[in-house]
């Protein structure tokens, strides 16, 4: 079990790592298109890059969203164990309550 939630939360960094160079270069795009004289080439040139980049964000970002929702099913299922077994143990402590007293 370590070695899954290892490789989850590394993968989530990695995960991260991509989405803060993809923003970075999202950023870097849009200032060139707002600040830059630029043909009419290269401006379409950047405009498609930028589609580009800003697809594989979302893609990045769902990919993400769902190692965030895997990693919280492992708690779900361990904290419904815990409260499974509370509750076993009131019932049992119940029943010795009424059979001793």
């Amino acid at each position: 079990m370590a070695t899954v939630q290892n490789t989850v939360f590394e993968e989530v960094a990695d995960k991260k790592a991509v989405l803060e160079k993809l923003f970075y270069k999202i950023n870097v795009l849009e200032r060139n298109l707002e600040y830059r004289d630029l043909a009419e080439v290269e401006r379409e040139r950047i405009e498609k890059d930028l589609q580009v980049l800003k697809k594989e964000l979302k893609l990045t970002e769902e990919t993400l969203k769902s190692l965030h929702s895997e990693n919280m099913d492992g708690y779900a299922v361990v904290w419904m164990v815990f409260l499974f077994l509370v509750c076993v143990y009131a019932l049992i402590r119940l029943s010795r309550m009424a059979h001793e007293g």
